[in-house]
């Protein structure tokens, strides 16, 4: 009897502290996938000819200057909408795509 209740308060102090150690990572999470939201924002700004209806694919090195983030984008891929297609009387666009590997001496293979 007295194993079993050391099982069960060893049971109930692992549980607790397993809580206590995720607390705080909700908010930390969210936080980051908002400041991440906003360097994809600015990073698509700086591309020059984007599609008005479609896709785009980017991958950059972010440095940061003076405290504001700086993009080098080295490989662009866009995909826009600019075809249809007929499917029982129904028209479905489809897209075109660009693809674009920007060479620069900062880029690491």
């Amino acid at each position: 009897m007295k194993t079993v209740s050391i099982f069960i308060l060893l049971a109930v102090f692992m549980s607790g502290s397993y809580t206590f150690s995720w607390a705080g990572n909700k908010q930390m999470v969210e936080k980051t996938v908002e400041e991440l939201d906003e360097l994809n924002k600015e990073a698509v700004q700086q591309i020059p000819d984007l599609p008005e209806n479609g896709k785009v694919d980017i991958k950059a090195r972010v440095t940061y200057e003076k405290k504001k983030p700086v993009f080098n984008i080295y490989y662009k891929k866009t995909a826009e909408k600019d075809g249809s297609i007929n499917f029982n009387d129904q028209q479905q666009k489809t897209p075109s795509q660009n693809e674009e590997t920007i060479k620069n001496d900062q880029q690491d293979n």
